[in-house]
């Protein structure tokens, strides 16, 4: 094979896989670093994570999901904690999801968690939308802040 056609089968293959990285890194998958304490202790401050842009084409996120949502420019992660018709309530100082306390077992000692918010709700979930919360609920911006996210 001359070298001229090598050369050329070469370069073709190298763009080829710029291309091929390019179209995967803006459509399918996304290297993210995260930072904030809201998911401790499930995902730490500076803990390297791949988001999968194509998860929910063909399903929905489900109850205790992880997802990756974008507020602005702002990438957060949080936990799916209410679905569409779920009912979100937050009084004295404690969450609820359709009437029933929300707890926390799996993220500290304590069997009930209280939080130091305001009260809200109820609040139904919209259809296409979920209700998300980070992991260390008392240092997490959420939807207790900014409401259901589509």
């Amino acid at each position: 094979m001359p070298k001229s056609k090598r050369l050329f089968i070469v370069i073709t293959i190298l763009v080829l896989l710029i291309i091929i990285i390019i179209a995967g890194r803006n459509y399918v998958f996304e290297v993210a670093i995260t930072s904030g304490s809201s998911m401790e202790p499930t995902i730490e401050h500076g803990d390297h994570i791949l988001v999968n842009r194509l998860a929910y084409r063909s399903q929905k996120p489900g109850k205790g999901d992880i997802i990756a949502l974008k507020i602005g420019w702002v990438m957060m992660v949080k936990r799916v904690l209410g679905v569409p018709g779920d009912v979100i309530e937050l009084k004295d100082n404690l969450l609820y999801c359709n009437s029933k306390l929300i707890k926390y077992e799996q993220h500290s000692n304590l069997p009930i968690k209280r939080l130091k918010q305001r009260s809200f709700g109820p609040l139904t979930v919209w259809d296409k939308h979920v209700f998300v919360i980070g992991d260390n609920e008392e240092h997490s911006v959420d939807s207790r802040n900014y409401g259901v996210i589509s």
